[in-house]
């Protein structure tokens, strides 16, 4: 295990419902391995995205709660210098309605780095835009963090699956 921290997405929390746990349950447990260990995490505003799915990964993270991370008043100071620095970034926040976990996703990794996680990646299944993107990747890209998908995190902290028959 590596000691990479990971700031996840709702996008890659969704993903997971390609690995039931039932075929995948090893990379069910190394999730909550590295929340319990404090190496998964995500704003609050990622479990009240999930919330709007209201299924089988809004239940499982009801139970990981240690992963969701409260607003703090150092993360807003981070999120507020990215909405000043980024306007179109509060443009789109106000044009979507309900939670909207990018930013503030954004400004976790950004927090964290500077104070001294130096290996932080946000885990995200999306996709840069072009110029002048909002995307995830985009933002990270101007801010110096690593953007990962799932499985390149997976990668990231070494963990192989092997072939088992009943």
């Amino acid at each position: 295990m590596s000691d990479h921290l990971h700031c996840i997405d709702t996008s890659s929390l969704i993903e997971l419902k390609r690995y039931p746990r039932d075929l995948f349950g090893p990379l069910w447990i190394f999730l909550e391995e590295l929340i319990a260990f404090d190496r998964l995490i995500a704003p609050n505003e990622v479990l009240r995205e999930l919330e709007k799915g209201d299924d089988e990964i809004y239940k499982w993270a009801l139970t990981q709660r240690k992963a969701f991370v409260d607003l703090t008043p150092e993360l807003g100071d981070v999120l507020t210098e990215i909405l000043k620095d980024i306007p179109e970034l509060g443009k789109s926040i106000a044009m979507k309605p309900g939670p909207y976990a990018d930013p503030l996703l954004v400004a976790l990794a950004l927090l964290r780095i500077r104070s001294g996680s130096s290996k932080c990646a946000i885990v995200t299944q999306e996709k840069g835009g072009g110029t002048g993107s909002v995307k995830i990747p985009n933002l990270c890209s101007r801010y110096g963090i690593t953007a990962v998908s799932l499985l390149d995190m997976v990668r990231l902290e070494g963990l192989k699956f092997e072939l088992k028959r009943p």
